[in-house]
């Protein structure tokens, strides 16, 4: 009887140490647009147990078309396409849940599916969640497929510090990163020795509005993003 009883306690126990107190919740798995559009897709995190956890995401492309681009937002920082892990842990307190992920699947004008998985964990990997995505790019119409250019800003809207992955393409004998208000009014710029990179620059000092980023070449402006200034 006494056996009985403690294996009965011990199994108890064991169920209670492997219970996962991360959760998705709102999943959404699946997200459709057009190739000349960014998508995409909110998470909710949520912290089911009774102490506060830290937590972080781990990004794992399953399927990715050629020619897009997968990155996502963490908390307050957002990482470009090469980071798969993010180097900076959130916080969840008991019961809290968190709803500041995005990921993105910048499709470049380029139609197909992508499907990646994201995974959050608590920093001893004990403990995770997971989803898979799916993003269906359409064609619906003409597409320049070949617009490997870009010029893309994150996170936005942006506060103190804003990131930008750019690609030319090709050499120019002159590139720049250019930053002008709705007026046309030029607030920034910075010159680009290198075909592709990413750069941070400090806009704090820029009055709220909404803005407009250039990438140009020889005096030419090949592409562009808006970023909204808080």
């Amino acid at each position: 009887m006494k056996k009985s009883l403690l294996t009965a306690i011990l199994g108890l126990i064991i169920s209670f140490a492997g219970a996962q107190n991360l959760q998705i919740t709102h999943p959404v798995t699946t997200k459709s647009g057009s190739p000349d559009s960014v998508l995409y897709i909110k998470m909710h995190i949520k912290n089911n147990g009774s102490t506060t956890t830290d937590v972080f995401l781990q990004r794992k492309i399953q399927s990715l078309v050629s020619g897009q681009l997968s990155y996502f937002c963490f908390g307050i920082n957002c990482y470009p396409p090469n980071v798969s892990k993010s180097p900076v842990n959130i916080t969840l307190g008991a019961g809290v849940e968190d709803s500041s992920v995005k990921t993105y699947i910048d499709p470049r004008g380029t139609a197909g599916t992508s499907i990646v998985n994201y995974c959050f964990y608590n920093v001893l990997k004990t403990d995770s969640a997971c989803l898979l995505m799916t993003y269906d790019i359409t064609a619906t119409g003409i597409v320049n497929n070949s617009h490997l250019k870009f010029v893309k800003v994150f996170p936005n809207p942006a506060h103190d510090i804003l990131k930008l992955a750019f690609n030319t393409e090709k050499v120019y004998r002159s590139s720049e990163i250019q930053i002008a208000d709705l007026s046309g009014r030029v607030v920034y710029t910075e010159l680009v020795d290198t075909k592709e990179g990413l750069i941070a620059i400090d806009i704090h000092t820029l009055p709220a509005g909404i803005y407009v980023c250039n990438l140009v070449g020889d005096g030419v402006t090949i592409a562009r993003d808006k970023i909204i200034v808080q």
